[in-house]
């Protein structure tokens, strides 16, 4: 499987996570957004980022790098 067939397969079951059928719906702190807040978590960590979520909600993938940057300090 491609990569690109990878991506839309995963956006398309994003897609489908929603509180009604017939259009998209997920409100904070639902069941809803739980299920696609851990499904985009498995994503970034089977893709080798480090995930984790904000105060805020938001949800940051971050993959470490090899060189030590002089900031910041």
């Amino acid at each position: 499987m491609s990569a690109a067939v990878a991506i839309l397969e995963r956006i398309e079951r994003l897609a489908q996570i929603s509180a009604y059928p017939w259009n998209l719906t997920r409100r904070a702190f639902s069941p809803e957004q739980a299920e696609a807040e851990a499904l985009v978590f498995g994503s970034m960590t089977e893709a080798g980022l480090s995930a984790r979520g904000d105060p805020a909600g938001n949800i940051v993938g971050r993959i470490e790098g090899t060189f030590q940057a002089a900031w910041p300090p």
